[in-house]
């Protein structure tokens, strides 16, 4: 790698990509050497296949074509070591930008146009201990920009104003100081770019989304121009920088009209209640940046306590109490589409928009287009306020909260809506049923006060109740054994993900005096659940020893009923009868 010694690497500014090399010679499972077949492969953990071939000599074997394997099979508790006689370098690590543009012909448009406007920065990015992350547009995409520009290299070097806009251009695609990996660019991950206008970075914006063929994709967001990094081409290291090729050509917008932000809109009106909201849920550097070109909801803060003393939530309480609510009730506010512009609004007469929470919003317009609402679920609607431009979107102060689905003034009044034959499929009917003939429990569950996690068996799990189970309920002390069994499936504090569901088998009590359940979750394929909606974490809950009843495994699906909180499960928990 061009160093003199191995300490030099050992700089915090080449982690990323010796992590990288690291997991190049790491495997998923213990891999004996009579598994690795000359002409086959062995999986490491840096996605690759490395290349098994029979050494020279045919003594040994050769790994991806650069290292000889020199002893074998040298067992441990955790694993098995293969020692080998030189590093197997992935050959996407290079020892600097030099190489790496040198390699990847499909890069010598942007790095051309890198070495000719700004042969500074070239040199500095050359330099193997300089740390940052480039994304870096392919040819087609630098051939296509340039062509819709209709702007040659030539014609941009021979003018100072087109000369300054490509600069603007080129440093926006670097972020100085940081070599980000793939798994770090998380999504709503703000990156400082190296462009600076008015003293401040220019920020790129990280989203991962889900694409057409299911896999993850990531997008780079600017300020006027997106890009996606290319899932079937790896970063490239370039020892202290790491190079994401992308499709497209970030442009970054340096007008004042984009001078504001959501962040900034919001504490100027005083709407400190949803301002403080975003920053507890740790996402309003997301909306600092104004590139945001959605709508954001904003309820005044006297709106806000009003849906807060309704809930039975003290005043100022619903962050600090009620984070999963919250978290609900946020992402129900913002609408990330630029369609939701109270123009195209009037123009439509209505518009039914999705949430970030998932749920939609519908904006109805008044005949003479002035006035606005926006209507929730459950009866819930609010009225636009004012509108404000913050960057390319737009802040609404409406004057209500709005209700998403999977918000209910009871748990009652959840568990019957899911009930209901002519309104759902009627997946709980017969958990409903229960509760009815149970007044102590029905009352506990139509209190608005009422705090908890209830967890809410299906139809097919009470029909799969064991014999004996069957037997006690239908015996002479029927009524008590129902009313244990279903305050076995209450406990008393709200347990809802990501914020208080265990991860580990952990014990909680129930409202069935002296009775326990263990709880844990694990995370599978994504799948529907009773109680609407879609998850991919699983609960568990296993029922005290000693029960004639089976564990039981939920998809962890959070219906919210004011202080309470509903999980769907698939059996039905039986304490000891």
């Amino acid at each position: 790698m061009g160093y003199k010694k191995a300490s030099d690497l050992l700089k915090p500014q080449f982690v990323p990509m010796l992590r990288y090399v690291l997991a190049n010679h790491i495997t998923f499972a213990p891999v004996k050497s009579t598994e690795l077949k000359p002409g086959g492969t062995v999986d490491v953990m840096s996605d690759r296949k490395l290349s098994v071939a029979a050494s020279k000599d045919g003594k040994s074997l050769t790994l991806d074509g650069q290292a000889t394997v020199s002893k074998a099979d040298v067992m441990t508790k955790d694993g098995t070591l293969h020692v080998v006689d030189k590093v197997i370098v992935p050959p996407n690590v290079y020892k600097d930008i030099k190489d790496a543009f040198k390699s990847n012909k499909d890069w010598s448009e942007f790095a051309a146009l890198v070495k000719a406007l700004a042969p500074e920065v070239y040199e500095a990015a050359a330099d193997p201990m300089t740390a940052g992350t480039v994304f870096v547009p392919d040819n087609k995409a630098i051939t296509d920009f340039l062509k819709q520009s209709n702007s040659t290299l030539a014609s941009i070097q021979g003018n100072k104003n087109a000369t300054r806009e490509a600069l603007a251009l080129l440093t926006y695609h670097i972020v100085p100081g940081l070599a980000v990996d793939a798994p770090s660019l998380t999504d709503g991950r703000v990156l400082n770019s190296a462009l600076v206008v008015d003293k401040k970075p220019k920020r790129l914006i990280v989203e991962r989304r889900q694409s057409a063929d299911g896999k993850e994709a990531i997008k780079i967001v600017g300020d006027l121009a997106d890009a996606y990094v290319y899932s079937n081409k790896p970063e490239v290291y370039a020892g202290a920088e790491t190079l994401f090729p992308v499709d497209d050509v970030l442009v970054p917008s340096v007008s004042p009209d984009l001078s504001t932000n959501v962040m900034d809109v919001l504490k100027e009106q005083g709407l400190n209640g949803f301002a403080l909201g975003l920053e507890k849920l740790g996402v309003a550097d997301e909306f600092v940046n104004p590139n945001f070109d959605g709508a954001v909801l904003a309820p005044t803060d006297a709106a806000i306590d009003a849906y807060a003393k309704m809930h039975g939530i003290p005043s100022g309480k619903l962050l600090s109490e009620r984070p999963g609510l919250t978290r609900e009730l946020i992402g129900y506010h913002i609408v990330p589409d630029l369609s939701a512009q109270q123009a195209k609004i009037a123009e439509a007469g209505s518009l039914v928009l999705p949430t970030v929470a998932g749920d939609n919003v519908t904006f109805v317009a008044a005949k003479d287009g002035k006035s606005l609402k926006v209507l929730g679920y459950n009866g819930a609607e609010a009225t636009l306020v004012a509108e404000y431009t913050a960057g390319r979107g737009k802040v609404y102060k409406i004057d209500s909260v709005l209700t998403p689905a999977d918000v209910w003034p009871t748990c009652y009044e959840a568990i019957a809506h899911f009930a209901d034959a002519k309104r759902t499929a009627g997946k709980v009917s017969a958990l409903k049923k229960a509760i009815d003939a149970t007044p102590s429990v029905k009352k506990a569950l139509q209190d608005p006060a009422f705090t908890g996690t209830v967890l809410a068996p299906g139809d097919e799990a009470f029909a799969a109740l064991p014999d004996a189970a069957k037997k006690a309920l239908a015996g002479p002390n029927g009524k008590k054994v129902l009313e244990s069994v279903l305050l076995y499936h209450v406990l008393p504090e709200i347990k809802s993900l990501p914020y208080k569901w265990p991860a580990n088998a952990t014990e909680s009590e129930t409202l069935l005096k002296g009775a326990k359940v263990s709880l844990d979750r694990m995370t599978g394929p994504e799948a529907r659940t009773s109680l609407g909606g879609t998850t991919k974490y699983q609960i568990v809950v296993t029922p005290q020893k000693g029960s004639v009843g089976k564990k039981a495994m939920g998809l962890e699906y959070n219906l919210f009923c004011s202080n309470a909180v509903l999980h769907a499960i698939d059996t039905v928990l039986l304490p000891k009868l």
